[in-house]
């Protein structure tokens, strides 16, 4: 996903140059100036904005991550330090992105199913929700959850 958004970020960079140059062509005759300072200018420029794009780029990763891992949390009904060395462990130290999408997709499932028992039922219905995710989650995963 970075990968993909560093490249289409490069891409459009490029367009960028490639539109100014016909620009910078017309104001040479008009404003005569060192032409390789201002192509240093322009790479400049670009590298800080691909810098800051990166950047970018990672912390709306990690703020998705906690986002997730929050969620997730809530879902189970307790933070105890298994499951937070579990999600650390996956999220961060060894980063495995089938573990989170499974996650993902049972935070979602969960949250839906949740909004649907709590439109017409009880609290029961979300307990027994609860435990039909976390029971289907340990199946997925059973060498997480020992």
């Amino acid at each position: 996903m970075l990968h993909h958004y560093i490249c289409s970020k490069t891409t459009e960079i490029r367009k960028i140059l490639e539109r100014a140059k016909y620009f910078k062509e017309k104001l040479k005759v008009l404003f005569p100036a060192d032409t390789q300072q201002t192509e240093r200018a322009e790479i400049i420029i670009c590298l800080t904005s691909l810098v800051l794009n990166i950047r970018l780029a990672e912390r709306m990763q990690q703020l998705q991550d906690n986002d997730m891992k929050y969620r997730y949390l809530l879902m189970k009904g307790k933070a105890d330090g298994k499951s937070l060395d579990l999600l650390e462990m996956n999220f961060n130290r060894k980063r495995d992105n089938v573990f989170i999408q499974s996650v993902t997709d049972t935070v979602i499932d969960f949250e839906y199913r949740s909004r649907l028992s709590s439109s017409g039922s009880t609290l029961s219905a979300l307990c027994k929700a609860r435990i039909s995710l976390q029971s289907s989650f340990t199946k997925a995963f059973p060498k997480s959850t020992k």
